[in-house]
């Protein structure tokens, strides 16, 4: 019997749902990345235009929240760039088989939104991904009927997502 007690429930697209196998290469790289980031400091690229922080790990969080957020001022051209120059990996390699890398599924949590939304709950995606991408992305996985609802807190005037440990589970509102 569904609760009356949660509104919505949602899941976090990366993390949760799927490895964030961005974070994974930042642990991976962490070494040549950090030197990346020491050697350039504040001549980064869009430390001063965008504002990102020129420290390991910040200057790389930084960077994909804002491609992902604020493409016209940091173009996917452009991340794949400073992310190959980082770690030594292709530009092609980083595309394929780490940002839009797929196969890593939480088969556990995916049957627990699929059965929420069956038992005729309300739930949701929570990314800080384009809303285009994530529908694309829900699509090509199958799993655009599940989620009524998808949010995106830079998109709605809010603060790109920082929740503490949402790897955990789904979040109730």
């Amino acid at each position: 019997m569904k609760s009356e007690k949660f509104k919505v429930i949602a899941f976090d697209l990366f993390g949760v749902l799927f490895k964030d196998l961005y974070k994974q290469l930042l642990q991976d790289k962490a070494k040549e990345m950090k030197q990346y980031i020491e050697k350039l400091g504040e001549q980064a690229p869009f430390v001063e235009k965008a504002g990102l922080r020129p420290t390991f790990p910040g200057y790389f969080f930084d960077l994909i929240h804002t491609n992902e957020a604020k493409e016209d001022l940091i173009s996917n051209e452009e991340f794949y760039r400073i992310l190959s120059d980082a770690t030594g990996l292709t530009p092609s390699f980083l595309r394929n088989d780490i940002i839009h890398k797929t196969s890593v599924a939480n088969e556990f949590m995916i049957t627990l939104a699929r059965d929420l939304a069956l038992k005729g709950y309300v739930t949701a995606i929570f990314t800080n991904a384009d809303y285009a991408v994530t529908k694309e992305f829900l699509s090509s996985q199958k799993l655009e009927n599940i989620f009524q609802k998808i949010v995106i807190p830079s998109a709605i005037g809010g603060a790109l997502k920082a929740l503490p440990n949402t790897s955990s589970g789904p979040l109730l509102y």
